[in-house]
């Protein structure tokens, strides 16, 4: 689609041009899988933005129409999502059930229910690394505060740490299910909370368990720090992180 000559003045052209790239970095899910796509799903994002916008897709619409009229899905009504969304990056069919930002925002790590782990390229959209090697669903993953490690876990009973920019797995520490995990700021330990309602600290360069936290009666989510503020049961439960008692 080409703005034709007079249609736009010069100082919408900018506008213009923002928000086809906008419309096109949310569809690009669909139009990777399905670019013939490409002028559906463009007129149907963008046939809300206002009249120079408008011009443009009338006379693109009378072009493609007059010479190929067949059918196509057009929206009555404004999609749902916020103006804010940028992209939509398409993974498994399956649930999203964990996600993290790199510590720069340059990538995405995402986990899902059916044992699948992906880095993503945030600026681009594409995944750049599968990680493999759990055997049930995930339900928490992390990037370190240096960015270099991810941590994993789920309902397979296994801990994992991978290598974010490689993708290699560089450690597996049998522990139990795992509901969340958090990593300390120096990034020399980390804490999970567990589907038997415990807390357990690791030493991940070591691979060794030093503390099991109990109190708890649901699966807690957790927030780092030298004092770790956990649980959502009846009121939190302040605990301190090397002494194990509650402060």
């Amino acid at each position: 689609m080409v703005a034709r000559k007079n249609l736009i003045n010069v100082e919408e052209q900018s506008t213009v041009l923002k928000a086809f790239s906008r419309a096109l970095r949310r569809e690009v899910h669909v139009l990777s899988q399905h670019p013939d796509l490409l002028w559906q799903q463009l007129y149907n994002n963008l046939q809300w933005e206002g009249l120079g916008i408008n011009t443009i897709l009338t006379v693109e619409k009378n072009r493609l129409t007059k010479f190929d009229p067949k059918i196509w899905m057009h929206t009555r009504s404004p999609f749902s999502e916020s103006k804010s969304l940028l992209r939509i990056l398409e993974g498994p069919i399956s649930w999203v059930s964990s996600c993290d930002w790199s510590p720069d925002g340059r990538w995405i790590i995402t986990g899902y229910s059916d044992q699948n782990l992906k880095i993503w390229d945030a600026a681009k959209g594409e995944v750049l690394y599968d990680l493999e090697g759990h055997e049930s669903d995930i339900s928490t993953c992390a990037f370190s505060p240096d960015g270099r490690r991810i941590i994993s876990g789920g309902s397979d009973w296994f801990i994992k740490v991978w290598d974010a920019k490689t993708g290699r797995e560089l450690k597996t520490l049998k522990g139990g299910a795992i509901s969340d995990c958090a990593w300390s700021p120096d990034g020399h330990q980390t804490v999970l909370g567990c589907a038997n309602n415990t807390l357990e600290i690791w030493d991940i360069e070591a691979g060794k368990l030093l503390q099991t936290l109990e109190g708890h009666t649901l699966a807690s989510r957790l927030v780092t720090g030298v004092l770790m503020v956990v649980g959502w049961y009846l009121g939190a439960m302040i605990r301190h992180s090397r002494s194990g008692t509650c402060g």
